[in-house]
């Protein structure tokens, strides 16, 4: 089959969540024998990634009203492609997007399937109208969780399916990964971009309060983002320079390097869609702390393979991240019922749903 998938950003020029899981699916639609054409509108030069090919688009329409200029020069590159399907990453009118789906399917009558994957689900009121109009005249509409699902459904009457993100096992079972620089010391490890709704001044918050119960333990920052000059304040603020480290923005192959070596990962998320990397701390052993919000409480089960704390609770955070550093045991058999839990999700399962999908649509 051949596929066009649309999507606002790709690595490497963007490696959030989306765009990396837009690689994975990619690769694993790519290596099943299909044939893959990715449209963006970040993404440095035209090329062939020998497994699919990319072709960036620059974008220059505003939000909403954009999308109808820019089809000047999104039309032709879909009809050179002539693809039996289009993929939309995520539910929104602006940029390449689910919108672009929708005018390409009027233009080209090319069926569509959109994939609901954050914050996207949660529509300005005013582009409301509009993305209902998206969801009803897809073939297919995905969702990446349940409470997604609950929510797409608020909007439209269309079934949803839901297709989790998934993961590559033999990228974190090697036990011979190592630190260029080895942390003598135990490791609370955060992964992701340092922007506000990460919570990342809750978990430095809870490090002052950890820090004095045991002076053996770290903080590892591992990336980069808008808030990181606030965040490097508050450390200094709270005077445990010591004691947390920013590692800045890492390549994608150093995180599996990063995550076994240390002990206990936390997100103190804000909000999230379905964190890729609670299933990468998963994988590698990890037990995990997080916040209880939509996205996370559907991967995290309290007391199974992690604990769930209240959002924007430095106490509990502090709280539970010392109950796994106190207890070897308990971090033990939770690495083991992470493991387990981490491996049900693979990108191959979660391609085989999304071939289902195309075919019904």
């Amino acid at each position: 089959m051949k596929i066009a998938i649309l999507v606002s950003g790709f690595p490497p020029d963007r490696v959030g969540g989306m765009e990396i899981a837009t690689y994975n699916i990619a690769k694993h639609l790519a290596n099943n024998g299909h044939s893959i054409h990715i449209i963006t509108s970040s993404y440095s030069n035209s090329s062939d990634e020998n497994e699919f090919v990319v072709h960036p688009v620059n974008m220059i329409g505003t939000k909403i009203i954009g999308p109808f200029f820019d089809q000047r020069k999104i039309l032709p590159v879909v009809k050179k492609i002539d693809p039996e399907i289009i993929h939309a990453q995520g539910i929104s009118t602006s940029g390449i997007s689910a919108f672009t789906a929708y005018l390409i399917k009027k233009s080209l009558k090319i069926p569509y399937v959109v994939y609901g994957r954050g914050s996207d689900i949660y529509p300005f009121k005013a582009e409301k109208i509009l993305v209902k109009a998206i969801l009803n005249n897809a073939d297919s509409v995905i969702a990446l969780t349940e409470h997604m699902k609950k929510e797409i459904q608020k909007i439209s009457n269309k079934e949803v399916l839901v297709i989790p993100n998934g993961i590559d096992m033999n990228q974190f079972n090697d036990s011979t990964l190592k630190y260029t620089e080895l942390l003598k010391e135990k490791t609370i490890i955060f992964i992701g971009n340092l922007r506000p709704e990460k919570g990342l001044s809750y978990l430095i918050e809870a490090m002052m309060h950890i820090t004095k119960k045991d002076m053996n333990t770290q903080l590892l920052i591992v990336g980069e983002g808008p808030q990181r000059e606030n965040l490097e304040k508050l450390v200094n603020k709270l005077n445990i320079n010591n004691r947390v480290t920013f590692s800045g923005k890492v390549t994608t192959d150093k995180v599996p390097v990063y995550l076994k070596n240390s002990d206990i990962f936390v997100l103190p998320s804000l909000q999230e869609g379905f964190p890729n990397v609670l299933l990468e701390a998963m994988a590698s052993g990890l037990p995990v702390v997080a916040t209880e919000v939509c996205g996370i409480n559907e991967i995290i089960e309290d007391g199974k393979n992690g604990f769930l704390v209240k959002p924007q609770s430095s106490k509990e955070i502090a709280e539970k991240t010392l109950l796994l550093l106190n207890d070897h045991n308990l971090r033990k058999w939770i690495s083991k019922q992470n493991i387990k839990k981490a491996s049900k999700y693979s990108w191959q399962r979660t391609v085989k749903m999304l071939e289902n999908a195309y075919t019904n649509a």
